[in-house]
């Protein structure tokens, strides 16, 4: 049985396509001509399938509430994308305004009105928060609440999104507003109320 494959560039299908290392073109026919790959096209193409073109889903802002400072403090604000009201690090980050997309992390706790913003994974730390107004839209692979044991939020806002949603962490969250996400909500620890 062959066990060795290549990767080569089919004219007649215009993709790349896995042939066996014994495969052959039809000379006469000339419908399909194999070009091996170089290593460097190779290791392109696997880094693209492998997403490292993609931004990292990882990332994390820390929610610095009303005040500028580098410190992360939380508390009562604005979530949008226009606001510097976010830090790169919970103490000595430098400022930074929201992007969609990535982790958000909140500690002492307070109220956030929501102006349409978009983020993937959401730690609430410390006190309880409680968010209303706009969409909160959920993204990535399994986005995830993560609420702490002192903590019991509330969701008023109207929760958006494609790939369901994950509530992790021994604290609870109550999902107030109208939402629209679909997907599977999981419950893996704490309390979810789905209060709408």
């Amino acid at each position: 049985m062959n066990k060795i494959y290549r990767i080569v560039w089919s004219t007649a299908t215009s993709t790349w396509v896995v042939a066996s290392e014994f495969a052959k073109g039809d000379a006469r026919g000339g419908a399909t001509r194999c070009m091996p790959v170089r290593r460097g096209t190779l290791a392109s193409i696997v880094a693209l399938l492998l997403g490292f073109a993609h931004p990292a889903w990882a990332q994390s802002l820390f929610w610095d509430g009303t005040d500028t400072n580098a410190n992360a403090n939380g508390g009562n604000g604005t979530w949008n994308t226009t606001t510097a009201n976010w830090d790169t690090a919970s103490t000595g980050g430098a400022n930074a305004t929201w992007t969609n997309g990535l982790d958000a992390v909140f500690g002492t706790g307070g109220t956030v009105t929501i102006t349409a913003v978009d983020a993937h994974n959401i730690t609430l730390g410390g006190l309880s928060y409680t968010f209303t107004g706009g969409t909160l839209t959920l993204s990535g692979t399994s986005p995830t609440i993560n609420v702490s044991t002192t903590n019991n939020s509330t969701i008023n806002s109207v929760i958006a999104g494609g790939s369901g949603l994950v509530k992790s962490g021994a604290g609870g969250v109550s999902l107030g507003g109208a939402n629209t996400y679909t997907g599977i909500t999981r419950l893996t620890q704490g309390t979810l109320i789905l209060a709408n």
